[in-house]
């Protein structure tokens, strides 16, 4: 009969007396990964108790007996025993001495024909796991043995968590960038951006959701403040050669260099400076900003033209090239 017909490895039989040392020796066969029938509390239910421990000795692949002065008088352990030494193949009942007791004359007549093992010749976690993996025909794990298979499956199962957390973030990331994609690529394609006035459309009668009525009216937006902002770039550009033109025709006009100067420099560079400060203005403030230092530079000039007309063409002549570098530096930087 091979290993696989039986249910348990090892039957244990001992008196309940003995349970501590019976608790050590199951605690090993554990650490073996050996199974096995032990009667811890008695056992109840609708089967005969005799009945239920000759099964479990039928069905179990080697018989340990604990013998103790107290299982030579147990009454089960006896009979447990002797129904193992007649139904069971020889070889397969094992004598275990566990105190310093000494065999009663029925059982060394039972047992003359086997190698009797004792606690103290036969230590419970090294000789005697040895001896009952070799007749189960299985391979002895030491204690360094064990300790190194827990750790391997500890770090083999750290292993898989580790694996399984980057795959579970690699696929979050990549449903990320999926709906990145989707958005700009909806936002591109959308009929909403085609031209200002067309309205939202809608798919399969369903309404646009909030956030992208949002990107609508934001994308409607940005298109408006770029055109203005073309606008405004264009007028900062042609306003000097119109006020140029006009300069020179009031210079000849006058026959005065300088008036015609005046004329060229001050409002062009005024317009310059005011419609660039729309342009390359992010914020309202900026915007009132640049407004602002082009006001003054009006009022500055019209201060001291009305004060002294001399002065007023020198000091036009200074605000018009201050202006002038001002706004060629910031022409060349945003536009």
């Amino acid at each position: 009969m091979g290993n696989s017909d039986y249910k348990y490895d090892i039957f244990i039989s001992y008196s309940r007396i003995d349970k501590e040392i019976a608790d050590k020796i199951c605690l090993a066969l554990q650490k073996q990964g050996i199974s096995f029938f032990i009667d811890r509390k008695g056992i109840g239910g609708g089967k005969e108790f005799p009945e239920i421990l000759a099964s479990a000795i039928l069905e179990s692949q080697i018989v340990l007996f604990l013998a103790s002065k107290n299982s030579y008088t147990s009454k089960f352990t006896n009979k447990e025993i002797t129904f193992a030494f007649n139904e069971k193949p020889s070889g397969t009942l094992l004598p275990y001495v566990i105190d310093n007791s000494k065999l009663p004359s029925s059982l060394r007549f039972t047992f003359a024909d086997i190698n009797i093992r004792t606690l103290e010749e036969h230590p419970i976690d090294t000789i005697l796991m040895e001896d009952l993996c070799q007749l189960l025909g299985r391979e002895y794990r030491s204690d360094e043995m064990i300790r190194q298979e827990k750790e391997n499956a500890e770090k083999s199962f750290r292993d898989k968590l580790e694996s399984e957390y980057q795959q579970k973030l690699k696929e979050k990331e990549e449903e990320y960038r999926r709906k990145v994609i989707e958005a700009l690529k909806g936002s591109s394609n959308d009929q909403s951006y085609k031209t200002e006035h067309t309205e939202p459309q809608f798919s399969n009668n369903k309404p646009l959701s909030d956030n992208r009525k949002k990107t609508l009216n934001r994308a409607k937006k940005e298109k408006k403040n770029d055109s203005f902002n073309t606008f405004c770039s264009a007028i900062a550009i042609i306003s000097p050669f119109i006020m140029l033109v006009c300069g020179i025709a009031y210079g000849i006009e006058t026959k005065s260099f300088w008036n015609g100067l005046e004329i060229f420099l001050v409002p062009s560079w005024v317009l310059f400076f005011l419609f660039m400060g729309k342009a390359c203005s992010k914020t309202t403030k900026e915007m009132v900003a640049w407004i602002g230092v082009s006001l003054l530079g009006v009022v500055v000039s019209a201060g001291i033209y009305s004060y002294s007309y001399t002065c007023s063409i020198f000091w036009s002549v200074v605000i018009g090239l201050a202006i002038f570098i001002l706004g060629a530096y910031l022409f060349f930087k945003y536009i």
